[in-house]
């Protein structure tokens, strides 16, 4: 497995930060997201991720995780 992380800066008022890791498997790509908005922020609605692949990725698996 390679992993990879990435910080994030949301550029909210003030500030907000989270963590993008990316799990490199002989079973595929997993992706992780963790997100910390700032206490004096109104509650956030929804995060997503948008990214596109090349056409050759003809099979794709999204796996949706919910939290409470």
């Amino acid at each position: 497995c390679i992993s990879v992380e990435a910080d994030l800066c949301v550029y909210t008022q003030p500030a907000s930060y989270g963590k993008l890791r990316y799990d490199f498997t002989s079973k595929g790509v997993h992706f992780s997201l963790s997100f910390t908005p700032d206490a004096k922020l109104p509650e956030v609605p929804e995060i997503g991720l948008r990214f596109t692949t090349d056409n050759e990725y003809y099979r794709l698996d999204w796996h949706k995780v919910l939290m409470d």
